[in-house]
């Protein structure tokens, strides 16, 4: 990148601070920075840091309770990739109708009276630009009957309908396998080159931001504590904390990513008995969904392993395989086509609080009305569980301190929390009713480095202490080589 280019924004003194029940809640600081036209400036920093909050605040999609001040240059077009897509995508439309929506708008903007048949084609390119296959037939779609994967790719296509000059990326490649991560970064750069367009990256991902950014800002409880070259930041940082950022991320991927075996035993994995009696059983499991009008798309055909007690199994696959699928046919929110599951011998689930999931997206799965405590303590009550402690809110604040939160969250609502503190949120449900089996459906996506090693470091505590297994799907190589006893590929139909 030339730092000759001309500056394309400006902010000065920017400042957020939320009204809360708990009083004022100061989420950016003081901020200044500059961005350059085509240049990619990554925002990285731990859960809560405030970069989401900078970039809403960028966007005007601040909630009432929100007050910003500071300076920012105006007139300019920007677009915004969220992190958790299904939230952003709207349940009742079929997707190609949620792109020509955006395109409607642009074009209306622009003083041009759009034509339908130019808005379809363009619907389908963009559909193919993001690399969603049978992009015609895709278009007739709902999200729900897309993978993680493939709705962040719609999001994008949605966000690049409005041909923006700044595209906020607010944790882009989070729910992609690492074959689609590498093309949606391709896509990023080469959008960037050919468009001139310049890009705002939030990523937890320290490598993702090597790989891509010009310039990276470290955030700290809501300031940028240090901005530089992404080859000065990761060669010689300056600010303590961005040297326990890089030493975490170190940590994180210092592990050897060769799976060769897909059932490989793992020196971390303690003391497991090969010949225990199977907790978890999957015999013969097949499962297709209807695509478009007239044909099928196959998820998984005759799937068939077991699980033993106290074990973590990874699930690994690309995205689309039906890691997802496989998980909620197990929960039995899903009826598999053909096939059996057995749990603790019994066919189907038990109704007990004894198999308890993370889902991926942790917006969608945590009720926007409800506060933290009761949100957490939801399964008791369900399942009619009594706890260890002096009531339900003991109990959730013991949860959050589990997973790293204190008890101040308890009276928050999921809107005021990160990403990452959602999804933290959300483990700490799960972990409530003390599960015999716990599915995590890439429960470590949206969290940073460092809380990604706390969070592995729970999963083996739970294991060992609670008598817990744990079925770890990720797309993540280097986090299920670490944790994982054994590994199951589900290959993509």
């Amino acid at each position: 990148m030339n730092m000759n280019t001309p500056q394309i924004l400006k902010v000065e003194n920017l400042k957020v601070v939320f009204d809360s029940a708990k009083g004022y809640i100061t989420a950016v600081k003081d901020v200044n920075f500059a961005l350059r036209k085509g240049e990619i400036l990554a925002l990285v920093g731990e859960s809560g840091s405030g970069k989401t909050v900078l970039c809403k605040s960028l966007m005007g999609l601040l909630p009432g309770n929100a007050l910003c001040t500071g300076t920012k240059s105006k007139g300019l077009r920007y677009a915004m990739v969220f992190q958790d897509p299904l939230t952003a995508l709207d349940p009742s439309m079929k997707v190609g109708r949620q792109i020509a929506e955006a395109i409607y708008i642009y074009e209306k903007n622009c003083g041009r009276k759009p034509v339908r048949s130019q808005v379809n084609r363009r619907v389908i390119e963009l559909l193919e630009t993001v690399g969603i296959d049978n992009a015609e037939e895709r278009s007739r779609m709902y999200p729900h009957e897309f993978s993680g994967g493939m709705r962040q790719r719609v999001v994008i296509a949605i966000a690049l309908a409005a041909k923006p000059q700044i595209l906020l990326a607010d944790e882009p490649t989070t729910a992609l396998d690492v074959k689609t991560q590498a093309q949606i970064l391709a896509l990023l750069g080469n959008l960037r080159e050919k468009l001139q367009m310049s890009i705002i990256l939030v990523s937890h991902d320290l490598r993702v931001v090597r790989q891509i950014a010009d310039r990276a800002a470290v955030m700290k409880d809501g300031e940028i504590v240090e901005i530089e070259s992404v080859d000065r930041i990761f060669e010689k940082p300056k600010h303590a904390y961005t040297k326990e950022l890089l030493e975490a991320s170190n940590a994180v991927h210092a592990i050897d990513n060769d799976i060769k075996n897909e059932n490989k035993t793992n020196k971390n994995a303690g003391n497991i008995n090969d010949k225990a009696a199977a907790i978890l059983e999957i015999n013969h499991l097949s499962h297709s969904f209807k695509l478009g009008r007239k044909s099928r798309k196959t998820v998984f055909t005759d799937l068939s392993f077991s699980v033993n007690k106290n074990e973590i199994i990874g699930i690994i696959g690309a995205s689309g395989a039906g890691k997802s699928t496989l998980a909620k046919c197990i929960m039995g929110i899903i009826k598999p086509e053909k096939g059996v599951i057995n749990f603790s011998g019994q066919q189907g689930r038990k109704n007990d609080g004894s198999i308890q999931i993370v889902f991926q997206d942790s917006t969608s799965s945590l009720d926007p009305r409800m506060k933290i405590a009761d949100i957490i303590a939801e399964p008791l009550r369900i399942n009619h569980i009594k706890t260890k402690r002096n009531g339900a809110r003991e109990e959730a604040a013991f949860q959050l301190k589990y997973v790293g939160l204190d008890q101040s969250y308890l009276d928050r609502y999921p809107a005021e929390l990160s990403g990452g503190q959602r999804q933290r949120v959300a483990i700490a449900r799960a972990l409530c009713t003390e599960p015999k089996l716990l599915i995590a459906d890439e429960a470590l996506s949206a969290l940073d480095v460092s809380t990604q090693k706390q969070i592995v470091e729970l999963f083996r505590h739970i294991r060992q202490e609670h008598d817990c297994t744990i079925l770890f799907i990720s797309h993540n190589l280097e986090l299920v080589n670490s944790l994982c006893d054994r590994i199951i590929k589900i290959d993509d139909n």
